[in-house]
């Protein structure tokens, strides 16, 4: 263990549900600084979760989710945090180009001076500064980099990291990057996405991967002639839940389809599945703490874990499937094809169709007894996605730094 501090930068965990896989990752992070301070953005919904012994949460630096657009207003307009440097960047990054791009710059500046005003650390020289995410708080980093000389890294993920989910432009991203010691992309595609900036040396970028726990093996396949279906996401836009449901409606066999996550599209999601013929059973099981997934995993058989997702990072949610053995259906998407392909599932084009889905998960049905893709997903696992391989190789390399 090193005798420094590390100052960690969340969204909002300890708090709320959000951030899960931080949560596995917190307890090689807390092996490896001697103390380790918590500064999430904004609270959530206030519920803080089980910490390690050597953690300490600081205020979070907003009083409201920064999706409250009135309250960010108030707080980042009347406050006497830096504002020029934004005036010339406004024109240097052509913000103005249309209303989205002024949006996405008008948004992220009033976060970054609500968020400036609100940080009172005071980290010595020596410590270390961690960004979990590639937006948002990170834009404070110039100034904290040349008040406190720290070292600083960051992880970059999919929405914090591809310009193409934020309209084609993230505000700032070219301004902070040089100020980074160390740029951890969560995938290969995410390696190459930053290397193409030209704005970070390519020796500072180092692609270091989420991870999962062994919590042991779905069970076998059972003998009910029926498609056991799971999905675990929040149920908004770019999930595109509802291209699974057309795909599933129209398959002649039985189908018992598992979804664990909520959001805001949930209630359309509902309606929409009232069409469903008799041989489609739904089970929307709303959100579920992370204990009770693993749970469910462990004793109800699923034959398949999909995911079209428009956009992705590497998704948790397949790292844990491929675990427990269940074959991956999922859309060619981020850094997704590294650990799904032909020999653990169905790697999709991010453009496919509903009928064409329905004849892949049919061609899956007709073939589910195939042991060897479930073989082969728990290997991909012990190879890729091991929790205790990656986060140990990700802290030996921030403690060195």
């Amino acid at each position: 263990m090193t005798n420094r501090t590390l100052y960690l930068f969340t969204d909002s965990w300890p708090y709320g549900n959000g951030e899960s896989f931080l949560q596995d990752e917190s307890h090689f992070l807390s092996k490896t600084f001697s103390v380790v301070r918590v500064i999430p953005l904004h609270k959530y919904n206030g519920i803080m979760r089980k910490i390690p012994a050597n953690f300490v949460v600081m205020k979070s630096l907003l009083n409201e989710d920064p999706k409250h657009k009135i309250a960010l207003l108030k707080a980042g307009v009347f406050n006497s945090s830096p504002l020029f440097f934004a005036c010339k960047l406004f024109f240097k990054e052509k913000a103005y180009k249309n209303r989205k791009r002024i949006w996405n710059f008008m948004t992220s500046l009033l976060v970054f001076r609500s968020a400036y005003k609100s940080f009172k650390a005071l980290p010595s020289s020596n410590d270390l500064l961690y960004f979990y995410w590639g937006d948002k708080s990170i834009n404070m980093l110039p100034f904290l980099k040349q008040k406190f000389k720290t070292k600083a890294i960051a992880r970059f993920h999919g929405s914090d990291l591809y310009e193409e989910v934020k309209g084609g432009y993230i505000p700032f991203r070219k301004w902070v990057l040089p100020y980074l010691d160390m740029a951890a992309p969560i995938s290969e595609y995410g390696h190459e996405y930053l290397k193409k900036y030209g704005f970070l040396c390519p020796n500072r970028i180092e692609t270091s991967r989420l991870g999962v726990f062994d919590n042991g093996l779905n069970p076998t396949a059972s003998n009910d002639n029926t498609l056991h279906l799971l999905t675990c996401s929040n149920i908004i836009k770019i999930k595109r839940l509802s291209l699974l449901l057309e795909a599933v409606m129209c398959l002649p066999f039985n189908v018992k389809w598992t979804h664990i996550g909520s959001g805001p599209l949930l209630k359309n999601l509902k309606e929409q599945s009232k069409q469903c013929p008799d041989n489609i059973k739904i089970d929307w099981m709303g959100q579920q703490n992370h204990e009770f997934v693993m749970q469910l995993y462990a004793k109800q058989h699923f034959d398949i874990f999909v995911n079209v997702s428009e956009t992705e990072g590497i998704p948790v949610s397949i790292m844990e499937a491929l675990s427990f053995g269940i074959p991956v259906l999922a859309t060619k998407v981020g850094g997704v094809a590294e650990i799904v392909d032909e020999n653990v599932g169905y790697l999709v084009s991010k453009d496919i169709k509903s009928d064409e889905l329905a004849s892949l998960l049919t061609n899956f049905y007709e073939n589910k007894a195939n042991a060897e893709l479930r073989n082969n997903a728990r290997k991909r696992f012990e190879t890729m996605c091991d929790a205790n391989e990656n986060y140990s190789h990700f802290c030996s390399t921030i403690e060195n730094l």
